[in-house]
């Protein structure tokens, strides 16, 4: 600043004027140039001494201590105290803190003795140390409270709250507040920190124990109550015991005047008769009514049997009755006890459920709901003999004696998200079982997104496992289990046996534990469409088929054998087992675990752990493609196929509505068998045409799901070119629909599966079509309609490749829009629609009715051209 007063009067006397009028006047002019230099001087000069005397002096104010910084030493170990102090400027710079007493306000959640949770509220009186104020501004700084007290008090109040049960927190509450202040105090002295007072000022539990002790209050009484109910129905006992044998002697008196005169009956049932027949007269309809109807033959035969309908043993009886919620519920809601498993036959409708429940039953002899079909037989049990229907029981019955073990396990949902789906399937008016499923599809979105911004390696893999788990719980409850389980020991075979007796032993142990799942859901629930775990088995199913074989491939690879299969699928062997974290995170991977796709290990750890975008040195292998389109795509065309479905299905449905499980279907019902043929096969061809519109949802949905994180991206080829979004892609909608010929239809129809058995099943087998039909009926169930549809498909693919032999080469070679490539589309659909009805009609009775009314024209057709064309000469090729 001296400087600049220096310069600015300097300036001042170069402008002032030079020369005069002569020798005189230029005398003076040098004269007053340097009177100005001297008062610069000295004006420089004060100025630097008042701002030195200024900056030396600094004030500290009542409850105010000081330190000082010095540039060149650092911090002075002499704590100022109130007044007037001194300290040199620039050098040094004062550091003022406050010593007075000062609240703050601490909150925290923890949880008691007996496992309560509870939020406890404190407010401390705080002040630091005046000693050691150097030693709190080196380490701790000004805010000195915000760096140490939260965590402090979080600490301790856990550790004084977890030695009390909740009720000694409210009982105790002042020993609780002493405990706190003293291990808070404590602790915080070892910071150089007073703490002058500490109080609890809020205490709270959750809303679940608090409506626990208002339960226990209402309890206690309601046993008060009961006690004055209790003396009530003494007296009442001691009344009813006193008319009971009232009617004993009266009923004993009648009972002798019969015996000396059976007249007497006759007589009561002429009065009964008069008292129904008054009735009847006041009323203003016209009735006739016979004897019986009178109650003149009261004790006839007919009341015999009633008795015995009516109070018989129900105990292997079946029982109609409706329910609106899941049958995952229905235990908890029987009106009688249940012993054993309950078995339930399922029909759904568009505003209830009909749920036939029976076998082990403990049944009261009558019930206003209850509607008693006695021993009807039905489902499997009509085809199997009695010996294997109760082993089968058995079987089942000891399956679900572990479920008690199993249903802790169910702790990734929470109760308040079932009751929330609860009140919404009301409110809309779809089942329960429907609306989890649905939900639990478009979650993965969100946790797609979650996916993607984790970082790669395990974090991911436990991502993946968990919320795949989730998902499982949230849509079948504590059946989630099988999933666990069956993981669990397939990797348990990994580990124990060599790759190539594991390729062996886990396909084996995964297609006879679906099997058991396929014969346990058709034994208690044929021909229902009840969500369970039979789905993501069917997934988790190929999963462990394919990895099996993928580190047998990763092995003999590594061993440079020769095999041909392993060869083929070198692109997705893999070297050694996975751990188990990676494991089950791509055994319950949470974005196929519902609808698949089944897609290889290596697609999934790829994703995973980065390695499908960057190289080992963490660069992008190539330009990386946004995955925005790739999700939007297959979800925007998975929400219209639903839509489709619904208004489609709802037009024109395949089976009974209102009871699709037991009535007979719409398209072999009285009223369809009465239309002409050409206008059966029509409505079939459509209804057909708008289920296939759900499994269409379904994948397109699963797609998006794995295309957000990256999991369905194909990576990139040596170019750097990214090879596309293939991964995950399990249907080609119009490649399916315009299929020109069965080969072109399956390949776009279930891509995922198709590679699975083509990978798996038929390069392994030597290609045999056999084998392969055969592992995807039996992968699929055991409903007959299953195998009527796989045995009658060999024949139309004979068909196929004997026209593409003689008949192609003919017709332009089978482009696909001439009008040889549209007859062979429309054949192609006509074809497969009329093979395909039993696979939606499961049983046989149906199936074989459904053909035998159109005279089995599809076969006999096909049969009719594979005669025909074989006797056609073979074209020859054309030369070039």
């Amino acid at each position: 600043m001296a400087q600049k007063f220096k310069d600015a009067f300097q300036k001042m006397a170069q402008n002032l004027p030079k020369g005069g009028g002569g020798g005189g006047g230029g005398g003076r002019g040098a004269g007053a140039a340097k009177a100005a230099g001297r008062a610069a001087s000295a004006l420089m000069v004060a100025g630097g001494m008042g701002y030195g005397a200024y900056n030396s002096i600094f004030t500290v104010d009542g409850g105010h201590r000081a330190v000082i910084f010095n540039r060149i030493v650092g911090m002075k170990e002499t704590v100022y105290g109130e007044g007037l102090n001194f300290n040199i400027p620039w050098f040094e710079r004062p550091v003022i803190y406050d010593i007075r007493t000062r609240p703050v306000n601490l909150q925290t959640l923890t949880g008691s003795k007996d496992l309560q949770m509870v939020t406890i509220g404190v407010r401390v009186l705080h002040r630091p140390d005046p000693s050691q104020l150097v030693w709190l501004y080196r380490h701790l700084g000004l805010n000195y409270d915000e760096r140490i007290l939260p965590s402090l008090m979080n600490e301790c109040a856990k550790a004084v709250v977890a030695r009390y049960n909740a009720n000694e927190l409210l009982t105790k509450r002042e020993e609780v507040s002493a405990s706190i202040s003293r291990e808070l105090s404590g602790r915080a002295r070892g910071f150089n920190v007073f703490l002058e007072d500490v109080a609890i000022t809020h205490l709270s539990f959750s809303p679940e124990y608090a409506k626990a002790v208002e339960a226990k209050q209402v309890a206690q009484q309601d046993a008060a109550r009961a006690k004055y109910i209790v003396l009530g129905a003494i007296q009442e006992k001691k009344t009813i015991i006193t008319k009971a044998r009232g009617e004993a002697e009266s009923t004993e008196l009648i009972g002798n005047a019969v015996k000396r005169n059976p007249g007497f009956m006759k007589l009561r049932r002429i009065d009964a008769a008069k008292d129904i027949a008054d009735i009847v007269a006041g009323s203003g309809n016209k009735i006739y009514l016979n004897a019986d109807s009178l109650l003149l033959n009261l004790l006839g035969d007919a009341d015999d049997k009633f008795e015995k309908t009516v109070h018989g043993s129900r105990e292997l009886g079946w029982f109609a009755f409706p329910w609106l919620g899941s049958t995952s519920q229905l235990a908890e809601h029987l009106p009688w006890p249940c012993r054993g498993p309950l078995l339930i036959h399922r029909s759904n409708s568009y505003n209830s459920t009909i749920l036939t429940v029976g076998r082990r039953l403990s049944l009261p002899k009558s019930h206003p709901l209850i509607t008693y079909q006695g021993n009807n037989m039905v489902g499997m049990e009509r085809v199997l003999p009695e010996f294997l229907c109760k082993g089968i029981e058995q079987a089942i019955e000891y399956a679900y004696s572990f479920e008690p073990y199993f249903t802790p396990t169910l702790v990734l949902v929470p109760r308040f998200v079932k009751e929330a789906v609860a009140n919404l399937s009301e409110s809309t008016g779809q089942d329960v079982e429907t609306l989890e499923y649905l939900l639990g599809m478009f979650i993965c979105y969100p946790l797609g997104l979650i996916m993607l911004a984790l970082p790669y390696g395990k974090v991911k893999h436990l991502f993946s496992f968990i919320l795949g788990a989730f998902l499982l719980q949230f849509t079948i409850g504590v059946q989630w289990i099988h999933h666990l389980i069956s993981s669990l020991i397939a990797y348990g075979i990994f580990l124990v046996f060599p790759a190539k007796t594991a390729k062996t032993l886990v396909p084996i142990f995964a297609m006879v534990y679906i099997t058991g799942g396929h014969l346990h859901r058709q034994y208690i629930n044929y021909l229902g469409w009840d969500m369970d775990f039979t789905g993501p088995q069917m997934v988790l199913t190929m999963k462990l088929y394919s990895l099996a074989y993928n580190l047998y491939d990763g092995e003999v690879l590594k061993q440079g054998k020769e095999e041909r299969a392993s060869k083929k699928c070198a692109d997705v062997a893999v070297s050694s087992l996975p751990g188990i974290v990676e494991y089950l995170g791509y055994t319950f991977c949470f974005a196929s675990i519902l609808a698949g796709p089944a897609f290889e290990y290596k697609y999934y750890a790829d994703a995973c752990d980065g390695s499908a975008l960057y190289d080992k040195n963490g660069k992008p292998k190539g330009k990386i493609p946004s995955q925005v389109w790739p999700t939007l795509r297959p979800l925007l065309g998975s929400l219209l196929c639903l839509g489709i479905f619904v208004v489609g299905s709802g037009m024109y449905p395949l089976l009974n509505p209102s009871d699709p499980q037991n009535a007979v279907p719409v398209i072999i019902n009285e009223e369809a068998l009465a239309k002409p043929m050409y206008a059966r096969y029509a409505y079939s061809w459509l209804a057909l045409f708008f289920i296939r519109f759900k499994y269409y949802f379904a994948w397109m949905n699963a797609e998006g799901a794995n295309n957000i994180w990256y999991a369905g991206f194909e990576g990139f080829d040596d170019k750097g070119e990214a090879k596309g979004w293939e991964v995950s892609n399990n249907i080609d909608v119009i490649q399916f629909e315009t299929a020109p010929n069965l080969k072109t239809l399956s390949a776009a129809w279930n891509k995922k599966t198709a590679n699975w058995l083509a990978r798996y099943v038929y390069i392994r087998t030597g290609g045999s079509l056999f084998a392969t039909y055969g592992m995807s009926a039996f992968w699929h169930g055991f409903y007959p309609g299953y195998y009527l549809f796989f045995l009658s498909v060999p024949l139309i693919s004979f068909c196929e490749r004997l026209g593409r032999k003689k008949l192609t080469p003919r017709f332009g070679n089978g482009k696909k829009w001439s009008p040889y490539g549209i007859l062979c589309i429309i054949t192609t659909s006509l074809f497969v629609q009329y093979m395909i009805q039993p696979f939606q009609l499961l049983a046989y009775d149906w199936a074989v009715l459904n053909w035998k009314n159109y005279y089995f024209i599809g076969h006999i057709l096909a049969v009719m051209f594979y005669v025909v064309v074989s006797q056609l000469p073979t074209p020859k090729k054309k030369e070039a």
